[in-house]
């Protein structure tokens, strides 16, 4: 199925919204994104399909008057009090505040019964590599779809098929099957991100990490604190400082610096150079008295 999202930007400038989270759900419940607008005008022609609307909560009363009483739209549902949804000509129209969790979203979708559904994390492999893969599928397993939220070379791949056993937990020959096409790339089976994966190892383990960035520019401590209110918990140290290498030992030796300031039993290190126009990275991961580059 197919949805396109407006966020109404006249109610928006001073906002943050989670873009990748949003995608992420929408991969989650394979749903396809047919258009992202911001948009401060609307039109009638806006709520022709289906749709995902997102403005504040004060505005929604007004704009489903303007436009709902137009004609052709009746009440369809009311999710937690918070989401309003319509429909029109059997499309559905989702009036969402923008104040609330996206995770309400799920909520949105009803999932097919008779489909199993789960999703695979991979590194490694290039989006077309993955799409390629995943097509070669679509022939062999019954109502096979999927979804890929790519970012870097980390994917989340979401599927779903009809099996006879529905349970998402047990393992059946076509699970097996999709898993085998990416042997060697799979480092996670369940929903969670890369960043709740690392955040929930450190926890059960007791462990701490300390991390060193360079050519990333905080963008790691980001990335994990973003999806981990309690990240800080097993966050020793944060450093950001120049460090400049021509081989790989020196980087090796860096890692051998940097962990005497610290107790983490983790630690990353990152730096990078240009090389004839391309930007070259290289991390460095120690755990314990271990380190990897």
């Amino acid at each position: 199925m197919e949805y396109k999202v407006i966020i109404y930007q006249k109610n928006f400038n001073n906002g943050h919204f989670n873009f990748n989270k949003l995608l992420s759900i929408l991969s989650q419940n394979m749903i396809k994104l047919e258009s992202l607008e911001m948009k401060s005008i609307l039109t009638q022609s806006d709520f022709d399909g289906n749709l995902i609307f997102f403005c504040e909560n004060n505005q929604i009363d007004k704009i489903i008057i303007d436009y709902m009483s137009q004609g052709g739209f009746k009440q369809k549902d009311i999710i937690d009090d918070k989401i309003a949804i319509f429909e029109k000509n059997g499309k559905l129209i989702n009036f969402v505040p923008i104040e609330v969790s996206l995770d309400l979203l799920h909520k949105i979708f009803k999932k097919d019964g008779e489909k199993r559904f789960f999703c695979f994390h991979t590194f490694g492999l290039a989006i077309k590599e993955i799409e390629n893969r995943l097509k070669e599928l679509e022939n062999i397993i019954p109502y096979f779809e999927f979804n890929v939220s790519y970012d870097h070379l980390v994917a989340d791949i979401f599927a779903s098929y009809k099996s006879e056993n529905s349970d998402d937990a047990t393992i059946d020959e076509y699970k097996v099957l999709i898993a085998q096409k990416f042997t060697g790339n799979i480092f996670s089976e369940n929903a969670l991100s890369l960043p709740q994966i690392i955040y929930k190892m450190l926890s059960l383990r007791g462990d701490k990490i300390a991390i060193c960035e360079n050519i990333t520019r905080g963008t790691i401590v980001q990335n994990l604190l973003s999806e981990n209110e309690n990240f800080l918990d097993v966050l020793d140290k944060t450093y950001f400082e120049k460090i400049e290498y021509k081989t790989s030992e020196d980087i090796y030796n860096q890692m051998l610096e940097f962990s005497k300031k610290t107790l983490a039993n983790t630690r990353v290190l990152s730096s990078g150079k240009y090389e004839n126009g391309v930007l070259e990275f290289i991390f460095a991961l120690a755990v314990n008295s271990e380190i990897f580059l």
